[in-house]
C-alpha cells in the first residue's frame, strides 16, 4: 500500500494547485499539509481494485472519500441489466457529498474503473473536526458546496441547452 503520508502530501498540493476550472477542490492556501493529516487523522485509506464497488446506489452512508490516486467512473442504474455511465473522475476528486450533506441513500454506484486510493471520511470524524476546527470544517463545507452547485449546473445544462430554441427564452 501506497504510504499515508506521501498521499496526503499529494492531495494538498494538488488541490493547492487547482484553477477552480471545474468540479476538483478549492480551499484557500492556508489549507497546507497540516490540516489534510489533521482532517484526515481518522480517516481510513482505502485501496480499491479494478471493478470494485465504492458506493452502490440506495445504499446508506454518510462518508466522504476523497480521491488521490486511479479514477473512478460514477453511474445511474436505468434497469436491474443496464446503466448510464454519468462521468468518469479523476484526482483530486470527491464522491459521497450528497449524502454526506442531506443524510439520504445514495444517489449513484461509483466502482474504480482502475486501481484507486481513496480516503474515507466518516461523518462522525469531520464533526470532531468541525468542533475543534470550525473554520476550517466551513472552509470545506463551502468547498463541498461549490462542487455540488458545479455538479448541478453540470447536470442540467443539457436540459436548459435543449430549451433555448423553444419559446421559454433560453434558460431557467
Amino acid at each position: 500500500m501506497a504510504d499515508r503520508n506521501d498521499l496526503i502530501r499529494k492531495l494538498a498540493q494538488a488541490v493547492r494547485a487547482h484553477t477552480g476550472d471545474d468540479d476538483g477542490i478549492v480551499l484557500p492556501d492556508y489549507w497546507d499539509e497540516s490540516v489534510w493529516q489533521r482532517l484526515l487523522a481518522g480517516a481510513e485509506l482505502l485501496e480499491l481494485s479494478n471493478g470494485q464497488v465504492l458506493l452502490e446506489r440506495k445504499a446508506s452512508g454518510e462518508d466522504l472519500y476523497f480521491l488521490v490516486d486511479g479514477a473512478l467512473e460514477i453511474s445511474y442504474p436505468r434497469s436491474a441489466s443496464d446503466s448510464v455511465t454519468l462521468r468518469t473522475i479523476r484526482p483530486v476528486a470527491v464522491v459521497g457529498e450528497m449524502s454526506f450533506f442531506d443524510h439520504r441513500l445514495r444517489s449513484a454506484n461509483v466502482w474504480a474503473c482502475r486501481n484507486a486510493l481513496a480516503f474515507r471520511l466518516p461523518r462522525a470524524v469531520f464533526e470532531d473536526f468541525r468542533k475543534t476546527e470550525p473554520i476550517l470544517a466551513g472552509d470545506l463545507l463551502l468547498a463541498l458546496g461549490r462542487i455540488v452547485a458545479v455538479r448541478l449546473r453540470r447536470a442540467i445544462a443539457g436540459p436548459i441547452e435543449d430549451h433555448k430554441s423553444t419559446s421559454f427564452g433560453g434558460g431557467y
